[in-house]
């Protein structure tokens, strides 16, 4: 009977703490279980919420643009005290400037400036968030923020290429050639994408011819296929000699880019200046001429 004692004893210890881990885990597991519901719940609620203050915002703001009783040329104090107001407000005139033009779309601008969500914007600028710096230019670039250019040009040649991009793309849309001058001392290479949107923001502006010689003697490579395109896409012909120059550039791409404005340009007379490199490079950059002019 002292044996059986013994040995019960002697495994009681380890009993108890199975059922201690077990009832420890049942505990954790039904707090997780709680918190997961009450996490639900808040985030239920939270939209409805958001849900509640756009429409109320939605509201506002078209008496504001569509009504002229000046009783409803403001926002109520007490709804910009209300959280996420500001940031609700500034959504709904990004997507009402996009839609509307001509006379409203200048009210929405306006009314964007006298509530001042431009100072909101330009918090968000110096955020350490890019994404969040990157949404607060775009923001102000669409409402016509007159201060734009000192504001963009510090990032024209910063390291995070989403807000270099950016930057670069709202100086060349607002002001075309004469921003061009932003690419002379960038030291990042230009994307694909990017070279193409600055030659469409371009055709909307007059060529001025004294901003392109600069991206012709760049050292980056993706500037110089900048100026080189530009001068092909205007037909600027006075930079020709520049061009064909740099068909001797270490940097295939720059070449191709050479050839491909050849044909751009429909001066065939010039290719045959350019048959000894041609018979030189490894690819048919013939075919890259003809392709130019078509």
């Amino acid at each position: 009977m002292k044996d059986l004692n013994r040995i019960y004893l002697s495994q009681e210890g380890p009993i108890r703490l199975v059922w201690a881990l077990g009832a420890t885990f049942l505990i954790v597991f039904v707090v997780l279980v709680i918190l997961l519901f009450a996490l639900k719940i808040y985030r239920k609620r939270r939209l409805c919420l958001l849900e509640k203050l756009r429409k109320e915002g939605e509201q506002l703001l078209m008496h504001m643009i569509f009504e002229e009783d000046p009783e409803v040329q403001s926002v109520p104090a007490s709804f910009l005290k209300k959280n996420n107001a500001g940031k609700m407000l500034a959504e709904i005139l990004v997507q009402l400037r996009l839609v509307f033009s001509g006379e409203v779309s200048e009210k929405v601008s306006r009314i964007y400036f006298s509530i001042g969500l431009h100072k909101q914007a330009l918090r968000k600028v110096k955020s350490k968030r890019v994404h969040v710096r990157v949404a607060a230019l775009y923001e102000l670039s669409l409402m016509n923020y007159l201060d734009m250019a000192s504001l963009c040009m510090r990032f024209v040649n910063h390291r995070n290429e989403m807000l270099r991009r950016e930057s670069q793309n709202i100086l060349i849309e607002r002001y075309g050639f004469e921003m061009l001058r932003i690419f002379k001392d960038v030291t990042f290479s230009l994307s694909d994408w990017q070279l193409m949107r600055i030659q469409n923001s371009l055709r909307k502006f007059p060529c001025v011819d004294s901003e392109l010689e600069p991206l012709l003697r760049s050292s980056n490579a993706t500037v110089c296929i900048l100026g080189i395109k530009t001068v092909a896409d205007h037909q600027v012909y006075r930079f020709l000699p520049q061009v064909i120059a740099l068909s001797k550039h270490s940097n295939e791409l720059v070449r191709r880019a050479v050839y491909a404005a050849i044909g751009t340009m429909n001066v065939y007379n010039e290719v045959t200046l350019l048959e000894d490199r041609l018979s030189l490079e490894d690819g048919d950059h013939t075919l890259v001429v003809l392709l130019g002019a078509l």
